[in-house]
C-alpha cells in the first residue's frame, strides 16, 4: 500500500488528505499520514524572519519524516512550499517532495484564460505573498499582469486552527474585504479570490459572505486544495504532531470532517501532541 505524507504548518492540508477518502476516490490504495510541522505553540513559520533560519527547521522537519518511510511527501503548506524550494537548491530529501505551488498555478491560470477580463485577488500568508511567487508564475503563464492583485492575510490561519466560525475569523476576512476594495478597480462587479493557504479554504463560506457584503456580488473561489495531490484510495488515516491543537481546534476538526471523511475525523479525535516529533533549536523559542 502507498504511503503519502501529506504536510502542513497546521491543519490546513487536512481538507487535502480528505480528498482520498471521498466516495468514488479512484486510484492506488494508500495510507495516508498527516505530519503537522507547526514547531511551536509559540511560533510558527511565518514569524521566523530569517530565511535561513526558515530553511534550516523545515530541513529538520523532513528529516523527522524519515522513519515513516513515505512515497512521496505532498506539501500542502504555500509557506513550507516556498521555503522548500529554497531548501532544495543545496538539500536533497530521502525520499520525493511535492509543493502545492506549481499545481495550484496552473489551475488558476486555466481558470483565468477562459475568463480575459476578471480581475484575481491572491490571499495569503505574508511569507507567501511577499514571495511574489504566485504573480511572476501566472505573468509567465500569460496572464495579464493589471488583473493580479495580492493581499497578505496575516494571523487567519492561526485563527482558524483555533476554529472556524468564530467572530475573530469573520472580523479578519471582513477587514480584508474592506482592504480589497481600496485595492480593486473601482466598479469590480466580478471577482476570482485565488485561496493562496490551505486553511483559507475551511472558511469558504465566510469568505463568499463577507466580499459579498463589501462588493454586492459573490466572488468565485479558486482552491488549491481541491486540486492537488494526485489520485488515490484512502484506507487508512494517521495524524502526528509536535504540538497540541489551538482552542477548540480538535473539536472543530472531528466535527468538520465527521461526514465526509469519518477516518480523518475519528484519528483527530483522540490525536495527542508528541513533543518529541521533531527538536526544535532553541532559538526559535519565543523568550518569556
Amino acid at each position: 500500500m502507498k504511503r503519502i505524507l501529506i504536510c502542513d504548518s497546521g491543519i490546513g492540508g487536512l481538507n487535502i488528505a480528505a480528498r482520498f477518502f471521498r466516495p468514488g476516490a479512484t486510484g492506488e490504495d494508500a495510507e495516508i499520514l498527516y505530519f503537522n510541522a507547526y514547531p511551536t505553540v509559540n511560533k510558527g513559520f511565518n514569524a521566523i524572519g530569517n530565511p535561513r533560519d526558515q530553511e534550516n527547521l523545515f530541513r529538520i522537519v523532513l528529516e523527522a519524516m524519515t522513519p515513516f518511510s513515505p512515497d512521496v511527501c505532498l506539501i500542502a503548506c504555500n509557506t513550507l512550499s516556498i521555503i522548500a524550494q529554497r531548501l532544495m537548491r543545496y538539500y536533497k530529501a530521502a525520499f520525493p517532495v511535492q509543493g502545492i505551488l506549481d499545481p495550484a498555478t496552473e489551475k488558476m491560470a486555466s481558470a483565468l484564460r477562459g475568463n480575459e477580463t476578471i480581475p484575481l485577488l491572491l490571499l495569503g500568508t505574508k511569507t507567501t505573498m511577499d514571495s511574489g511567487f504566485y504573480p511572476q508564475q501566472l505573468i509567465r503563464q500569460g496572464v495579464d499582469k493589471s488583473r493580479i492583485f495580492s493581499l497578505a492575510v496575516p494571523g487567519l490561519a492561526t485563527q482558524l486552527e483555533s476554529g472556524i466560525d468564530t467572530p475573530e475569523v469573520a472580523k479578519t476576512i471582513a477587514v480584508c474585504a474592506g482592504q480589497a476594495k481600496e485595492l480593486l478597480p473601482p466598479g469590480t462587479e466580478k471577482l476570482y479570490l485565488g485561496l493562496c493557504c490551505t486553511h483559507f479554504g475551511f472558511a469558504s463560506r465566510i469568505w463568499e459572505r463577507e466580499f459579498s457584503a463589501v462588493f454586492k456580488m459573490k466572488p468565485t473561489l479558486l482552491d488549491p486544495d481541491q486540486w492537488f495531490g494526485g489520485n488515490a484510495a484512502g484506507k487508512k488515516f494517521q495524524y502526528v504532531s509536535r504540538i497540541p491543537f489551538f482552542g477548540d481546534g480538535q473539536k472543530t476538526m472531528t466535527q468538520f470532517f465527521s461526514g465526509s471523511a469519518p477516518e480523518i475525523s475519528n484519528a483527530l479525535a483522540t490525536a495527542q501532541a508528541d513533543p518529541g516529533l521533531f527538536q526544535v533549536p532553541e532559538k526559535f523559542f519565543d523568550k518569556q
